[in-house]
């Protein structure tokens, strides 16, 4: 009971009590970012390793012009929602 007093004393201002909260929550989400980053990275760089392995069939070099990223990029679209497009550059 004694652990609790101690940590309820340190509490004595609600700025305190939002100020201790508030960085809790910074850091959650700052954790989180990092996590998230980090599995979208893994995902990006896997995507494209299934996408040369495809398109390159074994061979050293890929023939251009082939449809295989739009087509990857609709049947993704369908079954995912939006927010994988093809990017020309």
């Amino acid at each position: 009971m004694e652990n609790n007093e101690n940590k309820i004393s340190e509490y004595n201002t609600v700025q305190h009590l939002i100020d201790s909260v508030s960085e809790v929550i910074s850091n959650a989400r700052k954790r989180l970012a990092i996590s998230i980053n980090a599995t979208m990275t893994e995902t990006y760089w896997q995507i494209g390793k299934y996408i040369v392995e495809y398109e390159q069939g074994g061979q050293a070099k890929v023939a251009y012009g082939t449809s295989t990223l739009s087509e990857l990029s609709k049947q993704l679209t369908l079954r995912f929602g939006r927010g994988l497009v093809v990017l020309i550059w």
